[in-house]
């Protein structure tokens, strides 16, 4: 269990160190308990400012103040700071993929993934909009088990809400710089203006260079170091607030990234078989070079990047009706990345591949929040809209040209060159959701709420392999073309749509023991809409379906005393079931073409538990601790037949999920 071990030494060392209060304050309504106490943190992940003792789920939620000294530098030292929650580098340029309680995003194209990331309530298409952006930040909350009954994307696992301070009445600046290897710089700045009554700006961003550290030894053609960074991020809030009942706020966001760099991990070539003599005379020598010079050396010919500007903005308006709050919540998204990848790390252009991704997103949900019989009570419903375009296009070359091609293999271009594909996929989301708290009494809360969600794909694929006789290329999409698809020959695009459709429910038992303690029960289930595979031939396999789960969790929250000092204990244990669980897979044809792609050959069963602890040895003083339990094992997955090569493993039942 490596995930649990790698919770557990995080904890230990906070607790050692002292460097980290257990709680920070996330909102200016949080305060002590008593004159001494443990802060409690108001929370908004329900849509409603409430404690977060009190909120019946498990919910981590980290303030401003405790994201700095904690030293978060970037949203991947959030997993050392949240109990069940792990976060992976995406391939291309470090993306941030996470996983909670062993669910993980996987957002590959076509699949949603199962964790939804928000900037303030607006879901974000791709994470590279908050990889470098986890400055002047109000709060990022995680909120752990299946979500879509009160904003947003259906998820399976859970969301992370990244919440941006929000512009003030006060003059304020803040600038800070950190220096470190390879000539790292990192400089983030903040600036709040006030305009005029009611009307306020807020200014912040952030820059990090670093110099590359894996050293390219090629003296022809591309010669630059690899691994350098040169990323911006920029974010503007206006607040206007024309009365009492009126909060209208814009946010503005921006980041761009360029990074040179090798592979997804960085890493060489180590063994080629058979020999590659026989298509570029000094392949084995180069081979053994770079073997010999191990990791932080390559010999690169070719350009490798990665580079992008993500861009969004969202306005968020807020209208009080008496009881009543309507909130409106707009969003729009632009995505643009460009990667060059030299694949094989040697002077010989084995490998190169080149990708292009666009994706907009437009979104809109409009809520009610109110409250009714005395109090009693508390509900919102909404409608919640988002139609997301995304386009990939990918440029392999195989055996490229070069100085010392083999004149035994003159040709290969005819064959395997060029490679071009393209990816198109549309998903229109409507949904409705609704949820309601009912106070049955003074201790006793009974919550419950649904959504209904249609989703509508459009998707369409190209596949253009070598070159014909007359020296066009070759179509490759036919292959993967059904009986009764549209297919286009003439451009060499196959169309497929469908659409799905979703009912999710919860439920959860809220007591209050006394006014420092209570106990919480919750059943939920989760969905995570299906898709379309790009170059999966077998007709069983072109789509893959819905992944759905229901999930149990109880909990203990309490504040109690030790020796006078006061200390935080929560307590949860969790139960989920899955079922057509989405994994990706990939297969090899006899033509020697591979495909990624998702199937739904899984059922799993994670279960486990949580405990957070924090304590106050001292009024100064702030210790927590966090331990994390996971035991994810498949019920039943038995990897089909997909494509011509078998499968190594073709048998995954009874063996742990990978992101736990």
């Amino acid at each position: 269990m490596y995930k649990t071990r790698l919770l557990r030494s995080a904890a230990c060392m906070a607790v050692l160190m002292g460097a980290a209060p257990a709680f920070a304050q996330v909102t200016s309504e949080s305060q002590s308990n008593d004159q001494t106490g443990i802060a409690d943190i108001i929370v908004t992940a329900r849509k409603t400012s409430e404690s977060s003792q009190s909120v019946p789920l498990t919910v981590t939620a980290l303030g401003g103040e405790a994201l700095q000294q904690r030293t978060v530098q970037s949203v991947s030292d959030l997993m050392f700071n949240v109990p069940g929650l792990t976060t992976y580098p995406e391939a291309q340029g470090g993306a941030p993929d996470f996983a909670i309680r062993g669910v993980r995003m996987q957002g590959i194209t076509g699949s949603q993934g199962g964790v939804a990331v928000y900037l303030g309530y607006v879901p974000l298409s791709s994470t590279f909009a908050i990889k470098n952006s986890n400055f002047d930040m109000q709060a990022i909350q995680v909120l752990k088990g299946p979500q879509g009954t009160l904003f947003g994307k259906n998820t399976t696992g859970g969301a992370i809400l990244f919440t941006p301070n929000e512009p003030t009445d006060i003059v304020e600046g803040e600038l800070s710089g950190q220096y470190g290897n390879f000539n790292r710089v990192d400089v983030k700045g903040t600036l709040n203006l006030p305009i005029s009554s009611g009307a306020a700006l807020r200014v912040a961003g952030r820059v990090v260079n670093r110099d590359g550290w894996q050293k390219n030894l090629n003296t022809v053609g591309f010669t630059k170091d690899l691994w350098a960074e040169d990323n911006q991020a920029l974010r503007v809030s206006l607040k206007l607030e024309p009365s009492e009942n009126i909060k209208n706020v814009t946010v503005f966001d921006w980041y761009r990234q360029s990074k040179d760099q090798t592979d997804a991990q960085g890493g060489i070539i180590t063994e080629i078989t058979p020999t590659c003599d026989f298509i570029y005379t000094d392949c084995s020598a180069t081979l053994a070079r770079q073997q010999a010079d191990g990791i932080d050396k390559v010999y690169r010919n070719l350009p490798s990047y990665v580079s992008g500007k993500w861009w969004g903005i969202s306005n968020t308006t807020d209208i009080e009706v008496g009881l009543v709050t309507i909130r409106n919540v707009f969003g729009y998204r632009d995505d643009k990345l460009r990667a060059d990848e030299d694949d094989d790390g040697l002077t010989a252009p084995l490998l190169q591949v080149g990708t292009n991704l666009d994706s907009t997103t437009y979104t809109d949900e409009v809520n009610i929040i109110g409250k009714a019989f005395d109090d009693k009570l508390d509900y919102q419903f909404g409608v919640f809209f988002s139609d997301r375009k995304t386009t990939v296009n990918t440029d392999v070359t195989v055996f490229g040209e070069g100085p010392t091609r083999s004149p035994f293999f003159p040709v290969p271009a005819n064959i395997l060159n060029p490679k071009l594909q393209r990816v198109g996929l549309q998903t229109t989301t409507i949904a409705g959701f609704g949820q309601a708290d009912y106070h049955i009494d003074d201790k006793l809360t009974f919550t419950a709420g649904a959504r209904y969600t249609n989703e509508k794909v459009k998707f369409n694929f190209s596949d253009r392999t070598g070159l014909a006789p007359d020296g066009s290329v070759n179509c490759a999409t036919a292959a993967g073309v059904g009986v009764g698809e549209d297919y286009d020959a003439a451009s060499c695009t196959v169309f497929r749509k469908t659409t799905f459709n979703s009912l999710i429910w919860n439920g959860s038992l809220n007591y209050e023991i006394d006014p420092k303690s209570r106990i919480y029960v919750t059943a939920s289930t989760g969905y995570q809409a299906g898709g379309f595979n790009t170059g999966f031939r077998e007709p069983d396999f072109r789509a893959f379906q819905p992944e759905k789960v229901i999930s149990f969790e109880a909990g203990l929250k309490k504040d109690w005393y030790l020796f006078d000092r006061p200390i935080r204990t929560n307590v949860a244990a969790f139960y989920s079931k899955y079922s057509q669980q989405q994994r990706n897979v990939s297969v090899t044809y006899n033509d020697g073409t591979i495909q990624n792609g998702t199937i739904n050959a899984a059922d799993s069963t994670i279960r486990g538990g949580e405990i957070e602890i924090s304590l106050k040895p001292t009024d100064n003083i702030d210790l927590g601790f966090f331990y994390t339990y996971i035991d994810a094992k498949y019920d039943s997955f038995v990897i089909p037949q997909v494509g011509d090569v078998p499968p190594a493993i073709p048998n995954l039942t009874g063996e742990q999920l990978t992101s736990t």
